[in-house]
């Protein structure tokens, strides 16, 4: 993933984090999906996992961690 600037980006709250996770979980693509769904899907979670890696960072920061 690039390392991109989360500096200013709205505070995610811990109950988004967790939706989004259930909603778009980790998991490998089914072999009989067309390539079009597992690009899709690879997409959504590779959004949710931006989120997440600004979600801990934020509270890294809230916690005095940087």
């Amino acid at each position: 993933m690039q390392n991109e600037n989360t500096d200013g980006f709205p505070l995610i709250s811990e109950a988004i984090i967790r939706e989004l996770n259930l909603r778009f979980p980790e998991k490998t693509p089914d072999l009989g999906w067309a390539q079009e769904r597992v690009w899709h899907a690879s997409g959504q979670r590779s959004v949710v996992r931006l989120l997440n890696k600004i979600y801990e960072e934020q509270q890294e920061s809230l916690l005095g961690g940087k």
